[in-house]
């Protein structure tokens, strides 16, 4: 066994000893809305506010708006929109529910608002 994996057993199991409660119970705790919410303000702040793309969805109709891109400055609307792919996709299930089919399938796809309207699959 290596000395990484070692390590987090013994962190694990003195999780266990100190809150009384198994490994996965502390390891599974739902995060803070609070704090996803200014990390998000966060992202958006640093963002340029005057041409963040909107993100689309498409499930096996036409594409759908989600909401906008929240990037760091260093990082591309692209990259932020692909790193963020299972976000998005489940905010577009909540927003349109006829989607979830095409979730399920695997066959939701995503695409950021080009000049003029004309949407650029991801």
């Amino acid at each position: 066994m290596c000395d990484a994996t070692l390590l987090l057993l013994l962190l694990a199991s003195a999780a266990h000893a100190l809150t009384g409660s198994p490994p996965s119970a502390v390891a599974c705790r739902a995060p803070c809305p609070r704090r996803q919410l200014l990390c998000y303000l966060g992202h958006a702040a640093g963002s340029r506010t005057s041409d963040t793309p909107l993100v689309f969805a498409r499930g096996d109709g036409e594409w759908a708006e989600v909401g906008r891109v929240a990037a760091a400055l260093d990082l591309g609307s692209v990259a932020a929109v692909q790193r963020q792919q299972r976000l998005v996709v489940e905010h577009a299930c909540r927003i349109f529910p006829s989607m979830r089919a095409a979730k399920r399938a695997g066959k939701v796809e995503l695409g950021l608002a080009c000049g003029g309207g004309i949407v650029e699959a991801v």
